[in-house]
């Protein structure tokens, strides 16, 4: 056991140094298990050197609950133990917590002399999770039809002719 926490914090030093000097992208989510544990993991992404795309987990931890002010408060904790400071976005879904914490994050990054346009432009949306509301909304208009089909196929398949 001794041996894997000497690895980690070897590879965690490697890690800090690259991303130190790099514009990275974060995405986080939270959500709720099975056995009602509230989870949240922090995603870094950015372009090395060499243009290679690279994204590494940076932080998976419970969290007592989804409110902005929690996640503020993780976040803030795993930038400063990874010593970043060079956030270019943060990609999180629509929650309404998720606001508190954009808003967090720019009150707090607005004084760095890497940041960018005000941080303007920092929040950004999920696409795959607007997708997903947009074909939720779609099907709850059709679900009644797609009922009678079921109903009627069902009907047939009911005749063994």
């Amino acid at each position: 056991m001794k041996r894997l926490f000497e690895i980690y914090v070897v590879e965690k030093e490697k890690l800090k140094k690259a991303l130190k000097d790099q514009r990275v992208c974060l995405t986080t989510d939270t959500w709720t298990s099975i056995q009602n544990i509230n989870y949240m993991c922090l995603t870094a992404h950015w372009i090395d050197e060499g243009c290679n795309f690279n994204k590494r987990i940076l932080n998976f931890c419970q969290v007592s609950n989804h409110k902005g002010k929690t996640i503020d408060q993780a976040i803030k904790s795993c930038l400063l133990e990874w010593e970043i400071d060079n956030i270019l976005t943060v990609t999180v879904d629509n929650a309404s917590s998720n606001n508190l914490t954009i808003k967090y994050l720019k009150r707090v990054s607005s004084n760095w002399a890497t940041n960018i346009l005000s941080n303007d432009f920092m929040y950004v949306r999920c696409c795959a999770h607007i997708v997903n509301l947009i074909v939720c909304a779609g099907l709850k208009d059709i679900d009644d039809s797609v009922v009678k089909i079921r109903n009627a196929v069902r009907f047939v398949r009911s005749f063994p002719s």
